[in-house]
């Protein structure tokens, strides 16, 4: 046996090997997770309020959806923050309507750019700095929620005493290569956080 065949042999054998550990590591991870559907929805009798911070740039053909999924929550105390990034598109003319619509959003146009930020968080920042919640939540201009996330999300806060709290979507993908990248990447970062439980 050439000694190339044996190495060769001996990475393909590491590489097996580790491939089994983070599917094994990935899979008992999956398995600790809480899923937000499955938590109580019990408020306290004054919930705190939840200012939702949007940032949308050239979200036309997205934008609609995800608000009225905001707008259509049931939390009794909110407030959404929609940010116009400097859009090309209808993003700001969608805004204008629906913040005609429902006094609960509002709605701030971004047209230039400062020196020294990007600009999705120039964005965010901006409306942060407007928001009078307790409890910021980000999120993106083509997320669409279900209509008890944000009640169960802050009652989880609330009865666990959490300052932070990250949720992972429901991914709906139409492309395969996506939905593949996606997955590949969801895999390696919860491969990377339950390694650093351990």
């Amino acid at each position: 046996m050439s000694f190339a065949l044996i190495v060769s042999v001996m990475i393909s054998l590491v590489v097996m090997i580790a491939s089994a550990t983070l599917f094994v590591r990935l899979a008992t991870g999956l398995r600790q997770l809480r899923q937000l559907a499955d938590l109580p929805e019990r408020l306290p009798a004054a919930p705190p309020r939840v200012s939702i911070v949007v940032s949308a740039l050239n979200e036309a053909a997205t934008l609609e959806p995800a608000l009225r999924s905001l707008l259509a929550l049931d939390y009794p105390d909110m407030e959404i923050i929609a940010i116009d990034d400097r859009s090309t598109d209808a993003t700001g003319e969608i805004l204008d309507r629906l913040e005609r619509e429902d006094a609960r959003l509002r709605v701030l146009h971004i047209r230039e750019l400062p020196s020294g930020w990007l600009g999705k968080n120039h964005a965010l920042q901006r409306g942060s700095e407007l928001a009078s919640g307790k409890y910021l939540l980000f999120t993106d201009a083509d997320v669409v929620f279900e209509r008890g996330a944000l009640r169960r999300a802050v009652a989880h806060c609330e009865s666990e005493r959490l300052d932070h709290l990250v949720v992972l979507a429901e991914f709906i993908v139409r492309e395969r290569l996506l939905a593949m990248l996606l997955l590949g990447g969801t895999a390696f970062m919860l491969s990377r956080q339950i390694g650093r439980a351990h």
